[in-house]
């Protein structure tokens, strides 16, 4: 009986023990954060992980980490405690040298949080300095600063400077940034026309190099060129003992210095043939054309149109107290000259700049100071002159009376011309024909007794703008004007309604091409009043496209 008794005592023993053994085991014991601080570096990504957050857990759980609190939303972390900087921020030194977070972590039943020590490294960020070029004229005065030097200092570092190849030794660099010339050293155009260096720039830590070009400008020297009366250009020669003549037109009347800028004066009379010139050496020369200190000197005209020379013209660099009396092609074809004067011609005597500057690709400048109020031909002015697109918007072109193909081809020109007034005009015809960029504002103009817009905007491919204020009374031929052009609906509705309210004054039996345009009849009765108008009352002939609706 004792044995049975002691036997029960020791199963119920056993099964007390197993359940604390058990209730022992369920017990679970929270995560711990157990490294607190950590490095970054201030160019860190938001692809770069930081760290991964260390952490350990007793019962061997599968963790997840969260951010409690953040320092201005700076960094993210993933459920496996990759930390990193969110996207659209970075991490900056000189702003701030460490930041604090709280972090979490689960263990699927319990949460443990720390703060968490972020310490920003700093990342040397490098100078930069970019290949630049720098114009100076070449009496260019020693004691002034050539320009400053375009470059970046991302930390803000003190900074040295140095020319690491230079050229005879004609610069100098200070700490700041500026370029001077050498003691002693001088430009001069007609020996070098550039100079090439190398400016290295250095943090202490980190160097960069730019190639630093300096363009010589040429200043006009004595004792011609220098004359504020002189006419000036340039011609370039490519060939040894090359033969060059002067673009005037043949057996006028003058009488002039020609200085051929290699040495050369001559006095040119008008009983002499067209003035001739052989250049020994190929390079490019300054030309100079003055009447000053003569007894009835004369000259008044250049022409360059049908001269084999007319390509080696480089540039116009002064008009000079030039008494002008005709610019009719005076350089058409001087397709490689460009425009450095900063005068104005005399155009008090000059009625007539049909062609001037035609076929001259090269061609451009601010025009804008002209006295224009004695013209009368502008006709093909700026035919071809692909690169044109300067300044003329207060030109007083009341007088001009034939604008025909003033602009055709010009592919750049979109100049503010708006307030110009076409008083005197009969002729604009192909004025702007083939000048795909032109799409200025030109709605105020008046139209004076202009009685053909043929071809007037054909193929101005940018061309959208609203004409419908313009008074076409006296207008007869349309032909073409608005064909391939890129007039909007509404600009193409507006222009023929406007027109249409002209009424009895409109001529009968025009033709108005308008070819890729499209016409949305039985949409607004406006339009479909002022069409019908136009048509039927007035036999107009529109040659549109219809509106695919």
């Amino acid at each position: 009986m004792k044995l049975k008794t002691l036997f029960t005592i020791m199963v119920l023993g056993m099964i007390f023990l197993s359940s604390c053994e058990k209730d022992k085991v369920q017990e679970n014991r929270p995560p711990q954060i157990t490294v607190l601080e950590y490095d970054a570096q201030e160019d860190s990504s938001p692809v770069d992980i930081i760290t991964i957050i260390q952490a350990s857990d007793a019962d061997a759980d599968a963790l997840s980490f969260a951010i409690v609190t953040n320092d201005n939303d700076l960094f993210v972390i993933s459920d496996r405690g990759e930390l990193r900087v969110a996207n659209g921020q970075s991490l900056d030194y000189a702003t701030a040298t460490s930041h604090e977070i709280v972090i979490s972590v689960f263990d699927g039943t319990e949460t443990t949080t720390a703060t968490i020590t972020i310490n920003v490294i700093s990342v040397n960020q490098a100078p930069e300095i970019a290949d630049q070029a720098f114009e100076v004229y070449e009496d260019f005065s020693g004691t002034d600063a050539i320009g400053a030097l375009d470059f970046e200092n991302p930390d803000g570092d003190d900074l040295t400077f140095e020319i690491t190849v230079n050229d005879n030794d004609m610069f100098v660099v200070n700490n700041n940034g500026e370029l001077f010339l050498g003691d002693g050293a001088g430009l001069d155009y007609e020996t070098q026309t550039t100079h090439e260096i190398t400016v290295e720039v250095s943090d202490g830590t980190a160097i960069d190099q730019g190639v630093i070009t300096i363009e010589v400008q040429n200043v006009v020297d004595a004792p011609y060129r220098l004359e504020e009366s002189s006419f000036i250009f340039t011609l370039e020669t490519t060939e040894a003992n090359e033969p060059v003549s002067l673009g005037i037109a043949e057996g006028g009347d003058y009488h002039f210095i020609l200085d051929w800028g290699d040495g050369t004066i001559d006095e040119v009379t008008g009983d002499q043939a067209l003035p001739q010139h052989n250049y020994a050496v190929p390079d490019t020369y300054t030309i100079s054309i003055n009447t000053e200190g003569l007894d009835n000197g004369a000259f008044s005209r250049i022409l360059w149109q049908n001269n084999p020379n007319a390509t080696k013209v480089k540039s116009i660099e002064q008009w000079g107290t030039v008494q002008w009396e005709d610019f009719a092609n005076a350089f058409r074809g001087c397709s490689n000259m460009q425009y450095n004067a900063t005068d104005a011609p005399d155009l008090f005597n000059v009625t007539d700049l049909t062609g001037m500057f035609s076929e001259t690709n090269s061609f451009n400048g601010n025009l804008n100071t002209w006295d224009v109020s004695k013209i009368e031909k502008m006709r093909g002015m700026f035919a071809e002159a692909i690169s044109f697109n300067g300044d003329i918007s207060s030109w007083d072109v009341r007088n001009v009376w034939d604008f025909g193909s003033m602009f055709y081809k010009a592919s750049s020109f979109n100049g503010n011309i708006n307030d110009w007034q076409l008083e005197g005009a009969s002729n604009i015809s192909w004025m702007f024909r083939e000048a795909t960029s032109f799409n200025s504002d030109i709605s105020g103009w008046t139209l004076g007794e202009a009685t053909s817009t043929s071809h007037m905007f054909y193929n101005a491919a940018d061309f959208d703008q609203d004409l419908g204020g313009w008074d076409i009374s006296s207008v007869e031929n349309m032909t073409g004007m608005l064909d391939h052009t890129n007039l909007s609906p509404e600009n193409f509705e507006n222009t023929l309604i406007g027109w249409a309210g002209l009424g009895a004054a409109l001529q009968s039996n025009v033709t108005l091409g308008a070819f890729n345009l499209e016409l949305c009849l039985d949409v607004d009765e406006s339009l479909d009043a002022a069409v019908d108008f136009l048509v039927n009352t007035k036999q107009w002939d529109i040659n549109g496209d219809s509106c695919n609706q």
